[in-house]
Parts: structure tokens; sequence; C-alpha cells
């Protein structure tokens, strides 16, 4: 009996609850896109020369540039907190600007315009499952999301992984939701691409296992054999780097781990972390560290509004288990909870940053809970959908008002800026975003 419960809790859902609720967007909802990412565009683009760089940017530039040049290959990236190398992918993206320019102002713009396209991504995906209005919510709420601005305004935190994994659950959902074979090959390799860029992201994996689960009747042995082919040539390069790393007699970099201690408060801050990104704030304790305190008085108390969106997250989780299929519960589930548990666990250093791929599902999230509860008190109070609304339109200009002052209080150093004179020893590990 308990094997049969379990199979049926797992098994496929039918198109019905799959809720594939909207194939076209209509020419309002392509407006209302392009508007959204016209104030992406505004709060990422505004005063571009202003950018998060260290010598940890100059290294990874470094790097890339060296690529171009022809000077050789890396098959690993900067040293991490975990005392391995990232995976030379945190550093092959930048070889197309750097092919280009080498202005590190303008990479920086090409890794912000990443940023922005996840906009759109996160849009089909929402619009494409859970409706016009949970997509707008979602694709808004990324758009002006201070956490997300901030690491889409750097080449150093790996926020390319962001785009590139949501290419790969695109693709599987169109895989193995929907039966496309091309999207089963593609799907995996995709993910490895982006999971690999931080060691942080590796948990997601889980990710493509469960689509794979759910959709194992609508693929065949030969599509996944494929894929896993094409996956384990994307993780070869890494794979020969970490094993040179390994065996070499005279390691080139020492790199003494982040270590946690066993403490209630090691304990609980990768859930602070995790309220943060839910809700938007925490940012000054980066960028403003010495006057944070004047930072945060741009907003004032407004700023406490935005909790509101970290409780419309959980609303949305709740509304994912109990509405619609069981597919995106499961999904949703593993990709925000699975790394916040995996990083409870006290031994390495955690950092926001580590859970960068989070944010658009927090994002996702967001929009699913707000669609309920307007449509849900539309449907009850009318005025209370409006005053829903108000409210949430206050958090957008606010988040606004707060990322545009952030950037005068973000120091560019300009001589990590010549790439031929970095101000640091190359391979410094970056501490904190």
């Amino acid at each position: 009996m308990a094997i049969k419960q379990m199979t049926h809790f797992l098994a496929w859902p039918t198109r019905d609850k799959a809720n594939i609720v909207t194939h076209h967007p209509t020419l309002k909802n392509t407006i209302t896109l392009f508007a959204i990412c016209v104030l992406g565009a505004f709060v990422r683009f505004y005063n571009p020369s202003i950018i998060d760089w260290s010598s940890d940017h100059s290294d990874i530039s470094l790097i890339a540039q060296d690529i171009v040049a022809g000077k050789g290959v890396s098959l690993v990236g900067l040293p991490s907190s975990s005392g391995l190398p990232h995976s030379p992918f945190f550093i092959y993206p930048l070889v197309i600007p750097y092919t280009f320019t080498d202005n590190p102002i303008i990479v920086t713009a090409f890794i912000t315009t990443l940023n922005l396209l996840s906009v759109v991504l996160i849009w089909m995906i929402a619009f494409r499952y859970f409706g016009p209005l949970a997509a707008a919510v979602a694709a808004l709420a990324f758009a002006v999301h201070p956490w997300g601005v901030g690491y889409g305004r750097s080449i150093w935190s790996g926020d390319h992984r962001t785009f590139i994994l949501l290419i790969g659950i695109i693709l599987g959902l169109r895989g193995f939701f929907e039966g496309r074979r091309l999207a089963q090959i593609l799907c995996l390799p995709v993910m490895l691409i982006a999971i690999q860029i931080h060691y942080a992201a590796w948990p997601l994996m889980a990710i493509y296992v469960w689509m794979v689960w759910s959709g194992w009747h609508k693929t065949k042995p030969v599509i996944l054999t494929l894929s896993i082919l094409l996956g384990l040539l994307t993780i070869l390069p890494f794979s020969v780097g970490i094993y040179q790393a390994l065996t070499d007699a005279v390691a080139p970099v020492a790199v003494r781990p982040l270590r946690r201690e066993l403490t209630l408060r090691e304990l609980i801050k990768p859930s602070g972390q995790m309220l943060w990104l839910a809700t938007g704030l925490g940012t000054e304790q980066y960028v403003a560290r010495q006057n944070s305190d004047d930072l945060v008085r741009s907003v004032g108390w407004l700023r406490f509004l935005w909790l509101l969106q970290g409780a419309t997250v959980a609303l949305g989780l709740g509304i994912l288990w109990r509405q619609h299929a069981r597919l995106f519960a499961v999904l949703f589930s593993i990709w925000v909870l699975l790394p916040l548990l995996i990083f409870t666990i006290p031994i390495l250093g955690v950092a926001p940053h580590y859970f960068i791929p989070v944010i658009p599902a927090l994002c996702l999230l967001f929009g699913i809970g707000f669609a309920w509860l307007v449509e849900t008190l539309k449907r009850w109070r009318p005025a209370l959908s409006l005053a829903v609304w108000a409210v949430y339109a206050l958090i957008v200009i606010t988040q606004v008002r707060f990322t545009i002052f952030t950037y005068d209080y973000i120091n560019t150093q300009r001589c990590y800026l010549i790439k031929t004179a970095p101000c640091r020893p190359r391979y410094h590990d970056h501490e904190e975003p």
C-alpha cells in the first residue's frame, strides 16, 4: 500500500492538471513585457561606469584575455571558498565580449544584458504555466530585485549562471513535460554548464533528476544517452583541470576554505540570507557597510513593506502544492529549499551569492502567490485587490529608488580596471560579493 501511495504521489499529472494555461502572448502581454524590460534596463544600466570591480575581477579578465590572445585555454577558474577552483565556465562566457573589447565597463554590460534577458525567461516560464498576471508580476519582481540587479552588474559573482540555468529549466519543462525530443537532449548539457559555474549550484542538479523522473514515459533511452554524452563533454574541461590541480606536485594556489562554527548564528545564517533574497532587503550590508543607515534612510519605513513580498513568496509555494501540478510543486521546492537545507549544514562558509540561482524561483513564487491573492480578493472584495496593487506599486517604487541610491555607495577602484596592472597578486579569493 505504501509503495502504491508513493507511486501515485510521484505520478506524472494529466495535461489538464499540468496547467499549461497560455501558449501565445497577446499584444497587451507583449507590451507589458516590453515595459517591464525597459524598467529593468533603466535600473541595471543606470550610470554603467559604476561597477563592482576588485582584483578578482581583474584576474578573471586576465584569464579571459589570455584565451582571446591564444595563450592557452584555462581548464579551471579562480579558487573558491571551498578550497577547490571554480569551473572554467566561470570565465568562458567572458571570452565573447573580450573578443571585441578590453573595456571592463562594456564587458560588465554584457553580463548585465544576460541578467536583463533573464527577465524575459522568467516571464516565459510563468506565462506558459501560470498565466499572464503571474508572468508580469514575476518578471517585474526580478526586473527591480535589488540583489538581482546588483549581481547583474558584476562579472565576478557568476550571475550568468542564472540566465543559462533558466534556459536549462525551460528546456526541461518543454522536453520532459511536453515531450519535445530536442529539448530533452539539450537540457542536461545546458544545466551542467550553468551549475558548474559555481559549486554552490550543484544541489540544483536534483531539478534535472526530478524532471527526468516525472517525464520518464515521454522520453527514450537513446535520447537520454545522447544527452548524457553531451553533458559529459561540458564537464570534461573542468574534470581535467581538477585532476591536474589535485595531482600537481607544486600547487600554484593555496586557498584556505571558509569554515563555519557549530553555533546557532551559523545555523540560521543561510535562512537569514534567503530571507534577504526573498524580500530584497539586506544589500546595504554589502555595498554600504560603513554607512548602511544612510542608504536605508533613502526609502525610510516603506522598506518594511518588502517583508510582504517574502510572505507572498511563501504563499506562492503553498498555492503550488495546493492547486498546481505536482511537477511544479516539487520542482520549486527543490529549487528554493534544497540549497538552503544543504548550506544550513555548518561545514563551509556561506554568502548570499551562493543563492543567486534561487532568485528567479523566488520571483516566480512571488508572481504565483500575488496572482492568486489578487484574483481571490477581486472576486471577494475588489477594493482589497486594488489595495494589494497599491502596496506592490510602493514596493516597486522603493526598490527602484533604493537601487539607484545604492550606486552612490559603490566604490569602483580604478586601479583594478587597468588590465595590465592588477593591484594584488592574481587568484586572490574574493570573500564576499
